[in-house]
């Protein structure tokens, strides 16, 4: 199984456990449609402790560096946070292909349907 690696840059301040459900919900979708999403926010606080500044760039850094190795940036969620511009800066300068998780089913489903036709 190759999978292309889909970036999943979703808000992550407020209620941490609403918001971590959430984006375990935006992975689920995106490994429906054949990617393996990457989520950092999700990994790190497993081993990190964000309230130390240098573990927190720390973060950052090993963030920006998935990111980097990812096909797509799958914009997720109604609100933009600082951090997530950053994230979608990035991949603009990179070329990345950035788009939001309903663009992405968009794209699946049209897919799905090409292949349809050809059966």
């Amino acid at each position: 199984m190759n999978r292309p690696f889909a970036y999943v840059c979703a808000p992550t301040i407020g209620e941490t456990g609403n918001n971590n459900k959430k984006v375990r919900g935006y992975c689920r979708k995106l490994y429906e449609l054949g990617y393996l999403p990457v989520a950092p926010h999700l990994l790190f606080p497993q081993f990190v402790n964000n309230n130390v500044p240098a573990e927190h760039n720390d973060c950052i850094t090993m963030a920006s560096d998935m990111l980097r190795r990812c096909r797509v940036v799958v914009v997720c969620g109604k609100t933009n946070s600082e951090v997530m511009t950053r994230e979608i800066e990035l991949a603009r300068r990179l070329g990345i292909v950035i788009t939001t998780l309903d663009g992405i089913e968009r794209i699946g489903d049209f897919l799905q349907s090409e292949s349809d036709d050809e059966d």
